[in-house]
């Protein structure tokens, strides 16, 4: 096999610690974590495949991300072995994936985890034939036999053996795991979902509802804030007080426990054990900005003032943790520093005594039940904080100032420096959400500015890149519907017409990329080489490209604009039904879609010779959080820009003040002229 001169891989001769790889000229701050391993990684790309057809051997496939401990612990144990890698090296070509820069190649392997009846998670192991056809798979492997899982040398040797004597067996399961991932694509069988299924979908979120803690299921915790945001909107928008009660508890349970980092803002991806108690340390910007958006929602519908401060707590960690000098946001931070995980966080109560005045230790220990036995390793604690304690006691604030100081004297878990694009438009969307909800002109501008930044990327055919990195992948469908989604939240919350525009220039773009012409619904990935080109409305780690996507063209139905009756609207519904029939529980963003589409939203058109004439009636709007509506401010100097949004026609703009025009079903009541009748108007239209 003949490599570039500049690469050196492991061989028995070869000096340790000598070698890179060919992921030394990636970008991916995951993929140079790897850079040096002994083992001949390659990128994810046709080189690898064609090598693998040459050599006639299977491919090792290795996902993993930056901030994953376990690809950290399987990265010293086994991939800078030189033995390891060495007998990789012989045995399979080996390609390595970041899956937050690839997450179509994630997905898809990472459904054929699951085909094979394995529990998927990362790092993901994959063998596959050089056609991509996978055949075994796993996660971790350590490097000897360990609590039922095989040692990872063995699994390679036990596959070696397989492939030179038994290779048909390995081909016809590979075939049998491709059929089954065909056979899960979901189809449009012409059918609508039913009238009902938004409280079945309620019901399957309540199936797995732990009544004691809050959240789901009996075991480690995640937020899941599309399930959090559709029991807001069933609660509110429905009339359904468990619902409410539900959100409540989740949201206390989370702001209250280790989940939260209640010194320096913002949530860890989840917690270990079902009471939210002892979380997994890395912070997660998608899941941030996905907190950010549910807390500043509840904080408007529920007026609650406890929401709202953990609100400012996310967009501070955001802006002093995550926040790159371009003025995107990184990736993520990891669990681990100093070589364990979790000990930038936790605390002794000898420790605070130690550093602080008396009486401000024995404050601070109250505060976030900090004793001598600890709930972490070595007699550690997370934090948590106790309610008899207010939060915003001015004496407990400066306290906690103190404390984060310290903290920062401590070495800074790594961070992952690649600035994803659907992540980042997910804190754009956030922030201007947020802004407009709890009056924050800064999280405005903020969000302007992160979406002037990711509508200014160069784009390839329309598509937008999947990071900000020098020779990203295209972006997927997340990259292109989070962002429209978000340049819509911008236009809400700025009235300037500018951002509907880049959102339809966005979607006219890249739409024939992703929309299925042949059966309906959108593909997650333009890319037609894969394997398989998956169609997913489920909720993971973040919400569904399909949903998110069709909730924004309703939007701009609403607003009266050819992309919102686009044929793919009515399919994509249809082609949906299958889910909102089977598990709703799994679909909460295609849910809302769902409700959004089958009812009567409202529009609110503000006209007004200047921003500043406007302000009354915008302040009165966003008051309060609003569900199937949508508001549009027509100003003499961007009119012409709505101008093919069918809700803005015939609006007349006064000479002075302002008028405000409610619509529903296409007709618009009319003008209003006093600020104080908008409110009541608002109530007159959701009552019919």
């Amino acid at each position: 096999m003949k490599l570039p001169q500049d690469y050196l891989v492991a061989t028995s001769q070869t000096p340790s610690g000598n070698w890179k790889n060919r992921l030394a000229k990636e970008t991916s701050p995951y993929l140079l974590q790897h850079a040096h391993n002994p083992v001949d990684w390659h990128p994810w790309g046709e080189e690898a495949f064609q090598i693998a057809k040459e050599r006639d051997v299977p491919i090792f496939l290795s996902i993993g991300y930056a901030a994953c401990h376990w690809c950290h612990v399987m990265e010293k144990e086994s991939f800078e072995d030189p033995k390891i890698a060495l007998l990789l090296n012989e045995t399979f070509v080996n390609v390595k994936v970041d899956r937050e820069e690839r997450p179509d190649v994630d997905a898809l392997y990472m459904d054929a985890i699951h085909a094979m009846g394995r529990h998927g998670g990362w790092p993901a192991s994959i063998w596959m034939t050089p056609e991509g056809i996978p055949f075994y798979a796993g996660t971790y492997f350590p490097p000897t036999w360990r609590q039922g899982h095989p040692a990872f040398r063995a699994v390679i040797e036990q596959l070696q053996s397989a492939w030179g004597t038994n290779r048909e067996r390995l081909l016809k399961s590979g075939d049998s795991i491709k059929e089954q991932l065909q056979r899960a694509l979901p189809e449009d069988d012409g059918s609508m979902p039913g009238p009902h299924c938004i409280e079945r979908g309620f019901e399957g979120i309540q199936e797995y509802w732990d009544d004691n803690s809050g959240g789901w299921g009996n075991g480690a915790k995640f937020p899941m804030p599309p399930s959090l945001s559709l029991l807001l909107r069933y609660g509110i928008l429905h009339g359904k007080p468990k619902a409410l009660v539900m959100i409540r508890k989740a949201l206390d349970a989370m702001d209250l426990g280790g989940l939260h980092d209640h010194l320096g803002g913002g949530f860890h991806r989840y917690t270990v054990d079902p009471d939210w108690a002892v979380p997994h340390f890395e912070k997660m910007l998608y899941d941030n900005a996905q907190l950010l958006r549910v807390y500043a929602e509840a904080a408007s519908a529920l007026d609650d003032a406890r929401y709202r401060d953990v609100v400012d707590g996310i967009v501070t960690y955001l802006e002093r943790d995550l926040r790159l000098e371009n003025g995107a946001y990184a990736s993520s931070e990891d669990a681990d520093s100093e070589g364990e995980e979790g000990v930038f966080y936790v605390w002794t109560a000898h420790e605070i005594h130690q550093r602080l005045h008396p009486a401000h230790a024995a404050l601070f220990c109250r505060a976030y039940s900090v004793d001598n036995v600890g709930n972490f390793e070595h007699g550690t604690t997370v934090l948590r904080r106790n309610t008899d304690i207010d939060p915003t006691n001015p004496q407990l604030r400066e306290v906690r100032e103190k404390v984060l100081a310290l903290r920062n004297q401590r070495e800074r878990p790594a961070r992952d420096d690649k600035a994803v694009v659907a992540w980042n438009a997910l804190a754009a969307g956030a922030l201007a959400r947020a802004g407009r909800l709890l009056n924050r002109p800064d999280w405005i501008q903020r969000a302007t500015e992160l979406a002037s930044l990711l509508t200014g990327l160069p784009r390839n055919d329309g598509l937008l890149p999947r990071t900000m990195d020098h020779n990203s992948p295209l972006g997927v469908l997340e990259d292109h519907a989070f962002l429209a989604e978000a340049l819509l939240d911008v236009f809400e919350a700025t009235g300037d017409a500018q951002w509907v525009q880049q959102c339809i220039d966005l979607l006219e773009g890249c739409l024939d990329h992703f929309i299925d012409d042949a059966d309906g619904g959108f593909f997650r990935s333009s890319n037609p080489t894969l394997l398989l080109r998956q169609k997913s409305y489920e909720d993971g780690a973040e919400p569904s490209g399909a949903s998110r996507m069709l909730q924004t063209l309703l939007r701009l139905r609403s607003l009266g604009h050819p992309l919102g009756e686009h044929s793919c609207v009515e399919r994509g519904i249809r082609i949906g039904a299958a889910y909102l029939r089977m598990r709703p529980g799994s679909v909460p963003e295609l849910l809302q879609a769902y409700d959004t589409y089958s009812s009567s939203g409202t529009e609110v058109v503000i006209t007004a010779p200047s921003r500043e004439a406007a302000q009354p009636f915008l302040m009165q709007y966003n008051s309060r959080l609003r569900f199937n509506s949508m508001i549009a401010l027509v100003l003499p100097d961007s009119k012409d820009s709505l101008a093919d949004c069918h809700v803005v026609h015939d609006k007349e703009i006064p000479t002075e003040g302002a008028y405000a025009f409610v619509c529903m079903d296409g007709a618009c009541k009319l003008p209003i002229f006093d600020v104080n009748r908008l409110e009541p108007t608002l109530e007159e239209k959701q009552q019919l």
